[in-house]
């Protein structure tokens, strides 16, 4: 640590919430160079720094269209199946249009119940390993001594976050705000993961402050649901194409947060002058 920054520390503690005043930056003494050097370091970093973003911004475009990708396997998977010879009707669902043939139209209460959660009576350490996960919209952020369900469920936002499952296959406990589903004989929970990935959420949401939705409107919805063998080989080619598809998501974000990592980097060498431009 250089003396400036030893300096810019020590100026900056001795308080619950660190801060350092106008008056002690602006009587720092820092080294600069000659305007003409200025200009010409600013120019070279303006040069690289539009690069670096130009590479950013392509990769982050690459996200969303793998995203849009992933999105539209999904959707064609559990609205018209994976067998592309195989003989189609009218659904009678307007946004779905036509499914296969001999898949069944059906309440989705036939499939599962929708069950609300509730708010613990004892919570435990996060690194409790014997702990129960609790599930709020954002995933497990608490864990308690017991468990709502044990086993394969569906859960989803009943108030606030709404529109994005989750899918569990443990012990578990949901909260007030977030609902969870027991299956029926013959369904695959993980099938309808996918569908409700893309299930038309809003068409249930109340438009209010604190958006919300009813379970039992779920429940009496109707969607075009395949047999048990086919919603296996279903989960199963999403499985895989899913996963090809968030690895390479993770490989891009990754390259992303080096670039950022080089661009910081870049300029902190060349303004401090460890590299000559």
């Amino acid at each position: 640590m250089n003396a400036n920054s030893k300096r810019l520390q020590y100026l900056a503690e001795g308080a619950i919430q660190q801060y350092l005043s106008r008056h002690d930056f602006e009587h720092l003494k820092l080294a600069f160079p000659d305007k003409e050097e200025q200009i010409t370091i600013a120019n070279f970093l303006d040069q690289k720094t539009d690069e670096i973003d130009g590479l950013i911004a392509d990769k982050e475009k690459l996200i969303e269209l793998l995203q849009e990708k992933r999105q539209a396997i999904i959707s064609e998977a559990v609205t018209k199946g994976i067998n592309p010879n195989a003989r189609m009707k009218d659904s009678g669902i307007e946004w779905i249009g036509e499914i296969p043939e001999h898949w069944e139209i059906v309440k989705l209460k036939r499939c599962f119940k929708v069950i609300n959660g509730k708010e613990i009576v004892n919570e435990v350490e996060l690194d409790d390993s014997s702990g129960i996960n609790v599930y709020g919209s954002g995933g497990v952020f608490k864990k308690t001594d017991k468990y709502l369900f044990k086993g394969e469920s569906v859960l989803f936002g009943r108030k606030g976050t709404i529109g994005k499952p989750i899918y569990v296959n443990e012990s578990f406990w949901t909260v007030d705000t977030m609902y969870y589903t027991k299956f029926k004989m013959n369904m695959v929970p993980k099938w309808f993961y996918y569908m409700f990935i893309i299930y038309p959420w809003e068409a249930h949401t109340t438009q209010t402050a604190l958006p919300s939705i009813v379970g039992t409107e779920i429940e009496n919805d109707i969607w075009a649901i395949p047999s048990y063998k086919e919603q296996c080989e279903i989960v199963k080619m999403l499985n895989k194409k899913t996963s090809e598809i968030d690895e390479l998501i993770i490989e891009v974000s990754n390259q992303i947060v080096k670039l950022k990592e080089y661009r910081q980097s870049l300029i902190t060498e060349v303004v401090t002058g460890k590299i000559k431009v």
